[in-house]
């Protein structure tokens, strides 16, 4: 989604605002420990794609995801009582899987590494 500054101020609020409610409200001890990574806000502020990632937990990441998405509702009410904005955005939760992807990407380099090692 396009930035402006408006925008850039709004997503840092949703964020900050966001990541609270996810440490207060959310309480389940199988979830692992969630991260708000980043949020991008529609320029009409009607919309907000809050990227989370999960670390831990006790259930698989897949299923943690789910359980989470399963809360935008909570979390717009939340949001609603702890921000003025003329219009509270509907929230879309959206998995993020870069930290993922890094740490693939890290194993694959050590792997190489080491392979590298073994050959000299």
């Amino acid at each position: 989604m396009k930035q402006t500054r408006r925008t850039k101020r709004v997503s840092g609020l949703i964020r900050q605002k966001i990541g609270r409610i996810i440490a207060t409200e959310i309480k389940d001890p199988k979830l692992g420990i969630i991260t708000v990574t980043k949020v991008d806000v529609s320029i009409d502020l009607k919309i907000a794609r809050v990227f989370f990632s999960i670390v831990g937990g006790k259930k698989p990441i897949d299923k943690q995801a789910i359980i989470i998405k399963s809360l935008h509702k909570l979390m717009r009410k939340k949001l609603a009582q702890e921000v003025e904005l003329k219009y509270i955005p509907q929230i879309e939760l959206v998995f993020d899987r870069t930290s993922k992807k890094a740490q693939r990407i890290d194993e694959l380099l050590a792997k190489i590494k080491k392979s590298g090692k073994d050959e000299t």
